[in-house]
C-alpha cells in the first residue's frame, strides 16, 4: 500500500518539478532588460491551478490503469493459503 501512495505522490508532484526545472532555465537564459529594468521571471504567477490538475489526472490515470491490468489475486470465492515453511522453504500464499 506504502508503494501505491509514493507512487501517486510522485506523479502528483511531477508536473511541479517540471514546472521548477523549466522556471529555473528561463530564468537562467533569459537576457537582461535594457535601461536596467527588472525582468519578469517566469516564478511571478506560476499556474498552480493547471499543474494540480495535471497531476490528478495523472495519479487518477494511474490508478485506473493499474485497476484495469493487474492481474486478479484469485478466482471470486477462492479460498486462502497462507504462506507456509516446507523443507526449510518459504512457500508464498496462493488462493485457489
Amino acid at each position: 500500500m506504502i508503494r501505491v501512495f509514493v507512487t501517486s505522490a510522485l506523479l502528483f508532484l511531477l508536473p511541479f518539478v517540471l514546472f521548477a526545472i523549466y522556471a529555473t532555465v528561463m530564468d537562467f537564459l533569459s537576457p537582461p532588460v535594457a535601461g536596467g529594468a527588472t525582468r519578469k521571471s517566469a516564478w511571478t504567477n506560476p499556474p498552480i491551478g493547471w499543474m494540480t490538475g495535471i497531476g490528478t489526472l495523472l495519479v487518477l490515470g494511474t490508478l485506473v490503469y493499474l485497476a484495469l491490468t493487474s492481474s486478479p489475486a484469485g478466482p471470486p470465492g477462492g479460498t486462502y493459503h497462507p504462506p507456509t515453511v516446507k523443507d526449510g522453504k518459504l512457500q508464498p500464499g496462493y488462493v485457489d
